[in-house]
C-alpha cells in the first residue's frame, strides 16, 4: 500500500511539474502573432491606411537581442517624435493606428517589434524587466537618429506595451511626456487574474511554480515586473486611458497607477465601453482630442498641430 501511495505521489507530481513547465511557457516563452493576423485585427491594409510614407527599416542593437522596427521621417519636421510600443503577442503594426494621434503633429514615429516579438530576436518575453532596458536604449538612438533631445520625444504603450513604457518612465526622466493605454499593474496580479479568466480558479495552484520556472527560463523575477512600483519615481507628466469594460486588464489598475504617480501632470480618461485597449478604435476623434488637449498642457511646443 505504501508503495503505491509513493507511485501515486510521485506521478501526480510529475503531473504538476508537467503542468507548471507549459504555464510557464505561457508567460515567457508564449506563441506570437504574425504581421497579417495584427492588421486583419485592426482592420488595416497597413502603413499606407494612416497615411504614412514609406518607412526605414531599421535593426537596433540592445544588449543581448537586435530589435527590428521602422523609422518614419516627417517631412515638416516640427520637432518632436514618439516612439510607440505595442501590446502582448503583437507587433509593430499594432501600432499603425496610432500614429494619428502624432503624425498630424509633425512628429517623427518609431514603431518597432519587442524582444520575442515580431521580426525581432529574443527566445523569451519578460513584460518589461529586460524590455525597459530595450526602450531607453531605443530613445537615445531615436535621439542620435532624428537629432531630437529626450526633452522632444514622448514614449506610448498600449497594454503589456503601456505597462513597459511605465517601467522605463523612471528610467527616462527627461522626455516629454509618457502615455499609457490600459497599463496593468504588477505582473503577478495580471497572470493571476487572466489565468483564472482563461483556465478558471485551480490555475492559482499551479501558478507559484509556473512563474518560478518562467524566471528560471527567461532569467527573470516575475516579483520584479511592477509598473505600480515605478509609477512612484515617475517624474514626467503622464497621459492614461483604459475602458471599464475591460476583461484583460481591470480598469482599477490604472486608477492604482494614477494615485502612485506622485505628481499632479497627469491624467486618466475611463470610458464605459470598447473593449481592452478598444477606445482609439471605437472613437478615435475624442482619444486624439484629449491627447491634443494633454500635449497642449503638459508638453508645450511639442509639435503643432495642422
Amino acid at each position: 500500500m505504501k508503495t503505491w501511495a509513493i507511485r501515486i505521489s510521485a506521478i501526480l507530481l510529475l503531473v504538476y511539474l508537467g503542468a507548471a513547465y507549459y504555464f510557464s511557457g505561457e508567460i515567457t516563452a508564449y506563441k506570437v502573432k504574425s504581421f497579417d493576423e495584427i492588421l486583419a485585427e485592426n482592420n488595416i491594409k497597413g502603413y499606407e491606411d494612416a497615411n504614412l510614407p514609406p518607412p526605414e527599416e531599421v535593426r537596433i542593437s540592445s544588449t543581448d537581442v537586435i530589435i527590428d522596427g521602422w523609422l518614419f521621417m516627417h517631412p515638416k519636421n516640427r520637432q518632436c517624435g514618439v516612439i510607440l510600443h505595442h501590446g502582448h503577442t503583437a507587433n509593430r503594426m499594432g501600432s499603425i493606428k496610432l500614429s494619428k494621434l502624432f503624425w498630424p503633429r509633425g512628429c517623427h514615429l518609431l514603431m518597432f517589434d519587442a524582444r520575442h516579438h515580431g521580426k525581432s530576436t529574443g527566445a523569451f518575453a519578460t513584460w518589461g524587466f529586460r524590455e525597459k532596458q530595450d526602450l531607453v536604449n531605443l530613445l537615445d538612438w531615436f535621439s542620435q537618429k532624428t537629432g531630437l533631445p529626450h526633452g522632444k520625444i514622448g514614449l506610448f504603450g498600449s497594454s503589456m506595451g503601456a505597462a513597459i513604457v511605465m517601467q522605463a518612465a523612471p528610467l527616462t526622466p527627461n522626455v516629454a511626456f509618457v502615455a499609457v493605454d490600459s497599463p496593468f499593474r504588477d505582473l503577478n496580479s495580471e497572470l493571476k487574474y487572466r489565468g483564472t479568466k482563461l483556465y478558471g480558479k485551480p490555475l492559482l495552484l499551479l501558478y507559484p511554480m509556473a512563474a518560478a520556472i518562467a524566471g528560471w527560463r527567461g532569467n527573470f523575477n516575475t516579483d520584479d515586473v511592477s509598473p505600480l512600483v515605478a509609477a512612484r519615481s515617475v517624474q514626467v507628466p503622464v497621459f492614461m486611458t483604459h475602458v471599464k469594460d475591460d476583461e484583460i486588464i481591470p480598469y482599477t489598475d490604472s486608477e492604482e497607477i494614477l494615485a502612485a504617480i506622485p505628481h499632479d501632470k497627469k491624467v486618466l480618461h475611463l470610458t464605459d465601453v470598447g473593449g481592452h485597449t478598444g477606445l482609439i478604435r471605437q472613437n478615435p476623434e475624442q482619444y486624439k482630442k484629449w491627447m491634443d488637449q494633454f500635449i497642449d498642457k503638459y508638453a508645450p511646443g511639442f509639435g503643432a498641430q495642422n
